[in-house]
């Protein structure tokens, strides 16, 4: 089974995030999972990305951060752009 499976089927209930993983590796899933919920070249701001998000985790503060930190989303200026990867 592949480790996305295996982290969507730990991690995801109901397409809500149970918990953040610890796990560098399950996180980078996570993570890459939630960054396709943003569209490339599209330019979000701080409260969209939180609304995002918030739908799917409490904690849309760390999860943001994450999501800057491990580049999968740009920030610059104040708004937010995801990453072609």
């Amino acid at each position: 089974m592949p480790l996305r499976t295996k982290v969507e089927h730990a991690f995801f209930q109901y397409g809500k995030l149970k918990q953040i993983p610890v796990v560098q590796k399950k996180r980078e899933v996570v993570l890459g999972i939630l960054a396709e919920k943003f569209e490339k070249d599209r330019i979000y701001q701080e409260s969209e990305v939180n609304a995002v998000i918030e739908k799917i985790h409490a904690d849309f503060c760390t999860l943001r951060r994450l999501l800057v930190d491990y580049g999968y989303l740009a920030r610059k200026d104040g708004v937010y752009r995801r990453v072609s990867a």
